[in-house]
């Protein structure tokens, strides 16, 4: 089965439990939220000293005693969700993926995406006729 991706215009309304956002600020939100989160200090906790920010932290992996630095990273959420599209009618349900890509090394090229993955309006007519061929197959 093939997840039917719908790109959002920036004046779209995504509606995420009781919250309504145009795209454009949820992006918005996203970007200032992951900027102040991954800029925080680490502190050691012998000493409360301050280290590495959160994202020089994740950044640097160990292996043994190999460290590998890892220039750019992606981080995927996905959300139920209802979407208004412009010029559409009524709400659609379905889901938002929200794709972030951060980068260590260029921090200006961080970028939010925030794709629709609507809901199958026939997805239990699926269900229902995968049951029955389930039932023909177990019985033979």
């Amino acid at each position: 089965m093939q997840n039917n991706f719908i790109s959002l215009d920036s004046d779209d309304v995504i509606l995420i439990d009781d919250n309504a956002f145009k795209v454009s600020k949820l992006k918005m939100l996203i970007e200032q939220q992951l900027q102040g989160q991954l800029n925080r200090r680490t502190y050691n906790e012998n000493s409360l000293e301050s280290g590495a920010s959160i994202l020089q932290t994740l950044s640097n992996l160990t292996l043994n005693s190999n460290q590998i630095s890892l220039a750019e990273m992606n981080y995927l959420y996905t959300n139920q969700c209802q979407i208004l599209k412009i010029n559409n009618s009524g709400w659609q349900k379905g889901k938002i993926n929200i794709k972030v890509f951060v980068s260590h090394l260029q921090p200006h090229t961080n970028k939010v995406d925030i794709v629709f993955i609507p809901e199958l309006e026939n997805a239990k007519e699926y269900d229902a006729l995968l049951e029955d061929m389930f039932k023909i197959l177990s019985e033979d």
